[in-house]
């Protein structure tokens, strides 16, 4: 199993000439399968999104997926990164997630 994050961009937080402007937060972007190519697509619709499964046809931005070998597959065709799989979920050492400072598993 491997993991993917949706990519993000950098968005002002500001509007015209105000300090704020300035300054900019990561904005998760959704990537979603459309005509059987999987997009970015910033804003993706209830409606849109309806008959996908999430994790598989849709991602939402902001979010960390445990996706399949042939998802993994999938995205990597498309230009997107995909990373080992997610920390603590099913399929790690036995224990609670990551040990203090992020080293290894409690109860090992």
């Amino acid at each position: 199993m491997a993991s993917f994050t949706p990519p993000t961009q950098a968005t002002s937080i500001g509007r015209g000439l105000s300090l704020w402007s300035r300054y900019t937060i990561d904005v998760g972007l959704s990537v979603v399968r459309v005509g059987g190519m999987l997009i970015l697509h910033p804003y993706p619709t209830n409606n849109e999104l309806a008959p996908l499964t999430e994790g598989v046809d849709y991602f939402l931005g902001g979010r960390t997926y445990q996706v399949s070998d042939a998802t993994a597959a999938e995205l990597v065709a498309a230009g997107y990164t995909v990373g080992d799989a997610i920390p603590g979920d099913p399929g790690d050492p036995l224990g609670y997630g990551q040990g203090g400072y992020g080293e290894g598993g409690f109860g090992l």
